[in-house]
């Protein structure tokens, strides 16, 4: 007895009664004086807890990223999802969606209650890369009544370039870094570059080239 007078006893199941999902345990009082024994029947079920699984989708900076939660209830039914996404921010959705503000590794958790009170826990690793930056410069010459214009690349990225895609205003499209091309027409044209990390992380820029007709020679 413990000092309100309260009866106190510890059983630990063993792992065959676990695995036969219940457990019965009798509490008999004698030694009652001239009373007569008393007995009580306690039946305890085991039932699972969660089992908790969820995919994260490969994130840039500035662009939401995905969580699909895949856990299962164990017994019971799921109940709720709880996110924690390393970086101050939680939520409480079955799937969530995500935006974080500066790249790096972010331990994200999730833990998951079935119908039956159990909660279990797991970790995955949320891992936010960089983006480029899209840049570049033109430089133009006239020759023979076309303009050839010169395009040089001035993108960065922290993790490397792995490709590059301009627009030269529907005029054709380029995938070099640096190369020239001859404009024939007059015109104004929004030339855009497409950088691509090598991530899978891009930034787009635009910038207006503007052809103006060609001198007339005259006296």
């Amino acid at each position: 007895f413990d000092d309100a007078g309260s009866l106190m006893t510890f059983y630990t199941p063993t792992q065959a009664e676990i695995d036969d999902g219940s457990l019965t345990l009798t509490l008999t009082s004698d030694n009652n004086g001239n009373c007569i024994s008393n007995a009580d029947i306690v039946q305890f079920s085991f039932v699972d807890v969660p089992f908790v699984n969820f995919l994260i989708s490969d994130g840039c900076l500035g662009s939401a990223q995905e969580f699909t939660n895949y856990s299962l209830a164990g017994s019971g039914s799921v109940v709720s999802s709880s996110w924690d996404f390393g970086d101050g921010n939680t939520g409480n959705n079955l799937n969530e969606s995500h935006v974080y503000d500066a790249p790096g590794t972010y331990t994200v958790s999730l833990s998951v209650v079935n119908s039956n009170g159990c909660v279990s826990t797991d970790t995955r690793e949320a891992i936010v890369h960089d983006k480029p930056s899209a840049d570049f410069n033109f430089a133009s010459n006239c020759d023979f009544q076309t303009l050839t214009v010169s395009f040089t690349d001035a993108a960065t990225a922290t993790d490397g370039i792995a490709s590059y895609l301009y627009d030269l205003g529907g005029q054709e499209n380029i995938q070099n870094a640096d190369f020239s091309f001859d404009f024939k027409q007059i015109g104004t044209y929004y030339i855009s570059q497409i950088v691509t990390s090598v991530n899978g992380c891009s930034d787009t820029i635009t910038k207006t080239l503007t052809i103006e007709p060609f001198p007339i020679a005259g006296f």
